[in-house]
């Protein structure tokens, strides 16, 4: 799934520009892994992933208002078609970033076809370097909860923007006890192609925390935003 979808300062109540920006990104990978979780019967299997969001910013940017859809083909079948919705808000202030959303976790060829249902807050620092803080909560499906905790860095140079993400995260849901979940390492390097199209590389290692299992996964990135 997508990375999930839910960043401070109070709304200028005098401004009401408004902007929109949409992304569309594709990004082919080795194998579909998520929160410590292999989605395939081995550690090679090739997927397609990919994301379309809309965001409208609102008060001068201190308001961002989200819309997105998520999905993920298996080219060995070895994991069902799914498609997630995204609806988030995020009140971006100097210091923190704080949003709050909800993702329906779908996959149509299962039944109950609504595998999770996630209400999602977070923070994060405001910053090149930022700590950050994600609350999961299905009371749903899964009857549970996940907790992830970590810190994001952003740099840029000769044209490329690397990003790298460390995170740890904990879960109980109920059939599972309370647990460390995952340890994943992210890294990607995007570099921007005209008009308004980016190309890139990323690499991920992920601990299964309940199992010890690491799985490493790379991955190809293409995307369009304006």
């Amino acid at each position: 799934p997508a990375a999930a979808a839910p960043a401070d300062g109070p709304p200028d109540a005098a401004a009401t520009s408004a902007a929109d920006a949409v992304t569309v990104e594709a990004n082919l990978l080795s194998a579909y892994v998520w929160r410590g979780n292999l989605f395939a019967d081995s550690r090679l299997s090739p997927t397609l992933q990919a994301t379309a969001s809309w965001v409208r910013t609102l008060h001068a940017g201190a308001n961002e208002l989200s819309l997105s859809a998520f999905t993920s083909v298996s080219f060995r079948a070895d994991h069902p078609f799914e498609i997630e919705p995204t609806v988030s808000y995020a009140w971006v202030g100097d210091y923190l970033i704080s949003t709050i959303g909800y993702t329906a976790y779908l996959e149509p060829a299962s039944d109950p076809p609504d595998v999770l249902h996630e209400l999602a807050l977070s923070i994060r620092r405001n910053a090149a370097v930022a700590p950050f803080l994600l609350l999961a909560i299905d009371p749903v499906r899964a009857k549970g909860w996940y907790v992830s905790g970590g810190v994001s860095a952003e740099a840029s140079r000769r044209g490329w923007t690397g990003l790298a993400r460390l995170g740890v995260g904990a879960s109980t849901y109920q059939d599972e006890p309370t647990s460390i979940q995952d340890l994943t390492l992210e890294a990607t390097a995007t570099h921007p192609l005209r008009p308004g199209g980016y190309a890139g590389v990323g690499a991920t290692v992920a601990v299964a925390g309940r199992t010890g299992e690491v799985y490493p996964v790379i991955l190809l990135v293409a995307g369009f935003e304006r």
